[in-house]
């Protein structure tokens, strides 16, 4: 019976010095975050997320995708509507695009920078802000802002076996936002 005794006070002495130990760490944490208030980290915050994987898009690469959006622009302007239906994905769906774009008449496209985009399934593509813009006498005017979104081209599509390669997926293009009147 003395022995269990024993047992059972060296197992709590033990357990008492783990959460005394723990007392200690924590309060030293506290007086460290009272000192420099920036050092704590709440949950939730951007320290306590995990860090994001960097984007497998180098710069070069989504230069090209903005590139092959300036060049199907061009092809569309210059009347070469089959060459430009051949950067998109979907070639029957950018023949039909292509077509509502020619019915505009003169216009300049306004392209952005290309950003990466969210993909949850894994894919590959970057999201690129534009605006197709008219000269008019006051100036230019804009006929729609959207965003193109552009994947990887695969080669099994028959697209160009360049590393940087891409294809036009969709173009959603709306009315620019009318100014509230005074």
């Amino acid at each position: 019976m003395k022995a269990y005794l024993f047992s059972l006070l060296a197992l709590l002495t033990a357990c008492s010095n783990e959460a005394s130990n723990n007392e200690v760490r924590n309060q030293q944490t506290t007086r460290e975050t009272l000192r420099n208030p920036a050092a704590l980290v709440l949950p939730g915050s951007e320290e306590d997320r995990p860090s994001k994987p960097t984007s497998a898009l180098d710069e070069q690469s989504r230069q090209a995708a903005r590139q092959t959006l300036q060049r199907y622009f061009a092809l569309v302007l210059a009347g070469q509507s089959v060459d430009a239906a051949k950067l998109w994905k979907d070639g029957s769906r950018g023949a039909v695009f292509t077509a509502r774009l020619q019915r505009l008449g003169e216009f300049q496209p306004n392209i952005a920078a290309a950003q990466p985009g969210n993909s949850a399934n894994g894919s590959v593509h970057v999201d690129i802000s534009l605006q197709l813009l008219r000269e008019t006498s006051s100036g230019l005017a804009s006929l729609s802002d959207g965003t193109a979104v552009l994947r990887r081209a695969k080669r099994d599509l028959g697209a160009s076996s360049e590393p940087n390669s891409w294809l036009i997926d969709h173009i959603g293009l709306q009315p620019p936002p009318v100014p509230l009147p005074n």
